[in-house]
């Protein structure tokens, strides 16, 4: 686990399997959001339900992966009940080990030396004591020039490189921040 993301450091050999149940989710149902995401296809989708969640299950085989979530139902006899379950296909940016990507900020974003225990949507964290905190503004442009391991990577703004402990645009994340980083272009 890495943060909210289960991560497979390996793909799965034939008849090898993972199971396990996740804690962690909230009463509400604003926790019942579950993205599911291969960077090698570029595909993800998104669950989401109107219901809290009162158990979630991951299944995975080599080529699947399922997560199942439950909710509590308690209908009397003669009543009826309703809920919805919401699933949004979308395409996810796709990044070899080396390669750069241009990303646009759509918000003002806060490069700090913070090193938080849960990670803030809208900030970057620097991973070099030495280089001092900067805001990054609207409509602005960086590009990563190289990943790192667990999450990590450097950027290249204003001609200055950065080392990045978290960059939320890349896999292993499950908010991407769509919201306030755009990638508009890889190499």
């Amino acid at each position: 686990m890495r943060g909210k993301t289960l991560v497979y450091l390996q793909e799965l050999q034939p008849r090898e399997t993972v199971q396990t149940d996740l804690e962690g989710f909230g009463a509400g149902a604003k926790d019942y959001d579950i993205r599911v995401e291969n960077r090698r296809t570029g595909a993800g989708v998104r669950q989401t339900g109107d219901r809290p969640m009162s158990k979630l299950h991951l299944w995975s085989i080599r080529t699947t992966v399922c997560p199942e979530a439950f909710i509590d139902l308690r209908i009397e006899p003669g009543n009826e009940s309703s809920w919805r379950i919401r699933y949004e296909f979308y395409d996810v940016p796709r990044f070899a080990q080396h390669s750069s990507v241009t990303i646009e900020l759509l918000q003002d974003v806060e490069v700090t030396q913070e090193s938080p225990v849960h990670l803030s949507r809208g900030k970057l964290y620097l991973d070099d004591r030495n280089a001092k905190p900067f805001r990054l503004r609207q409509a602005q442009r960086f590009v990563m020039i190289r990943k790192g391991s667990e999450g990590s990577c450097r950027i290249r703004f204003e001609d200055t490189e950065y080392g990045l402990s978290s960059c939320p645009w890349m896999e292993g994340f499950t908010d991407h921040q769509t919201d306030i980083f755009r990638v508009v272009a890889g190499k």
